[in-house]
């Protein structure tokens, strides 16, 4: 028995109880495309997993969005390496000297560091916000 079993035992037993989580519910009603059977037995399994999620236990949920995350951290090294070897050697190949290669080299490892790492980066989405309500 796995640990993810005993999740679909206590969603069984809250969905029999009567007890319902409408946003579950309204998600698995639509994905049953109004079909009531089916929505039930996708509520089940998608309340389940929403409770071993919160509980902490790796679910096939976690794992997509971990997939996600490192494949982004991969891309993101990716481009502060291959980018700034790049732009160093196109610099470098300008001004003709091995010194100048360096000097770029950390110059490109310092803007692809800010750009793709920083937490102040003009590249990362910023929440939205509300406007200002001039009453």
């Amino acid at each position: 028995m796995s640990r993810l079993d005993e999740f679909y035992g206590r969603a069984v037993r809250e969905f029999e109880s009567g007890n319902r989580r409408d946003d579950i519910w309204g998600k698995a009603f639509a994905q049953s495309k109004g079909d009531v059977q089916k929505a039930n037995g996708m509520y089940v399994e998608l309340l389940a997993l929403t409770l071993a999620h919160e509980a902490g236990v790796p679910t096939p949920l976690n794992r997509a969005a971990n997939a996600r995350r490192t494949v982004l951290v991969a891309l993101k090294l990716a481009l502060s390496i291959g980018g700034t070897f790049i732009f160093a050697g196109l610099m470098g190949s300008f001004t003709h000297s091995d010194g100048a290669f360096f000097l770029f080299l950390f110059l490109g490892a310092a803007v692809s560091w800010y750009l793709l790492w920083s937490s102040e980066s003009p590249l990362k989405s910023k929440p939205a916000t509300a406007p200002a309500n001039d009453a």
